[in-house]
């Protein structure tokens, strides 16, 4: 396993999307100056813990990163690197939107070592980015985007997504070929997930709008796949696309079942205890209760698992089967001590055969076509805890 990634939470936003469920808000900026501070004072207390491990990447996301007041971000990580020993050249991403890039943030960002940027464009239909309580048109998101390019940032993802209401096949190929334009470095691709209570699935529940089938949504994840192909970014996860070593490698961790440390309001960490069992462990949520118990010198956790061996298993497989590399059984016999197609063999042929996954060698992965039904594939292989 490699070194673990550092995740730093900023929960403020312009305006609150209409299908956004994140821990996130708008209205509280005066509180930002004093969060800033309280996610400083939090590496500091995890000091102790950590002193002898080093970051390897860095991900500030939320939210909306770049709505923070100019300074901030870079205060943040110049104080969460004094207290955690973050490796020199870290891959550190920031996310933004559109409207809220300045000229000055991004030299700042640049100034402070983020080297990667994560643009949440979401759609080039100005229609559709309203529908979606986007803070942002068009037009602002190839300014910023032109604006990023001439800071000097050489490492850019642009976040999609598709299965829109009344998104048509001929918009998502539109967005796609506009933003592929601007040749990023890295896209991401997300079907629309309908959370419970916001905005956008209650008016979809009224009947309001009208959502894309499965069958035309999973027509335009197969659009998605074609186009990113045509234009030389591989697929290397469910939902994201690179040009060739330009993946993501603080989310590889993340799939990799990797250790990482998460800062700021309700982020959830992942480590070893002293039995090298997998803990996870969650901040609490409420943003004066958090500032006050960091404060007060307190961590902020209030919720904390120990994964046994046999959901560490489940999780493992389950995360290693979102990546296209799937899982290498050669690392699987080295984490846990056995042979994956002892344990799931047959299941696993059973797969290979409906054309859901391939098997060689040295791996077992999936198929696109199990891709686009990973969570039945999942169950009917998992279904007994090895």
């Amino acid at each position: 396993m490699g070194k673990p990634g550092l995740y730093i939470h900023i929960p403020f936003c312009v305006k609150k999307c209409a299908y956004c469920d994140f821990l996130s808000f708008a209205g509280k900026e005066d509180y930002m100056g004093r969060y800033a501070s309280a996610v400083i004072e939090e590496a500091r207390l995890w000091n102790s813990t950590y002193k002898d491990m080093e970051f390897a990447t860095v991900y500030i996301g939320g939210g909306t990163p770049s709505f923070l007041h100019r300074g901030l971000i870079s205060r943040v990580l110049n104080g969460c690197r004094e207290h955690l020993n973050v490796v020199e050249n870290a891959e550190t991403s920031i996310e933004a939107n559109p409207g809220t890039l300045t000229a000055a943030k991004l030299d700042e960002y640049l100034g402070c070592g983020i080297n990667r940027l994560s643009i949440g464009a979401q759609s080039s239909s100005d229609r559709l980015l309203a529908l979606l309580g986007r803070a942002h048109t068009r037009k602002d998101f190839f300014a910023a985007y032109r604006m990023a390019r001439e800071a000097g940032f050489r490492n850019i993802n642009i976040d999609l997504i598709f299965g829109l209401p009344t998104q048509t096949a001929a918009e998502w190929e539109s967005t796609l070929e506009e933003i592929l334009s601007c040749s990023p470095e890295h896209v991401s691709c997300y079907g629309l997930k309908l959370e419970e209570g916001t905005p956008l699935q209650k008016a979809c529940l009224a009947g309001e709008y009208l959502l894309p089938d499965e069958e035309e949504e999973r027509g335009m994840a197969d659009l998605a796949r074609k186009v990113l192909d045509r234009q030389g970014y591989r697929r290397y996860e469910i939902s994201n696309y690179a040009q060739k070593g330009f993946e993501c490698r603080h989310n590889l961790n993340y799939w990799d079942c990797g250790e990482y440390l998460a800062l700021g309001l309700g982020a959830h960490s992942c480590g070893r205890d002293g039995e090298s069992r997998l803990v996870r462990w969650e901040n609490r949520k409420d943003l004066q209760g958090y500032i006050e118990s960091v404060e007060a010198g307190q961590k902020p956790v209030e919720k904390t698992a120990v994964s046994e061996k046999p959901d560490e298993i489940f999780e493992y497989i389950m995360l290693r089967l979102r990546l296209t590399e799937g899982v290498v059984y050669e690392q699987y016999r080295s984490r846990f001590g056995q042979d994956f197609l002892e344990k799931f063999g047959e299941k696993a042929g059973t797969l290979v055969r409906q054309g859901h996954a391939k098997a060689n060698k040295r791996r077992f992965y999936l198929t696109p076509k199990g891709m686009d039904v990973q969570n039945p594939v999942l169950l009917f292989l998992l279904s007994q805890t090895p």
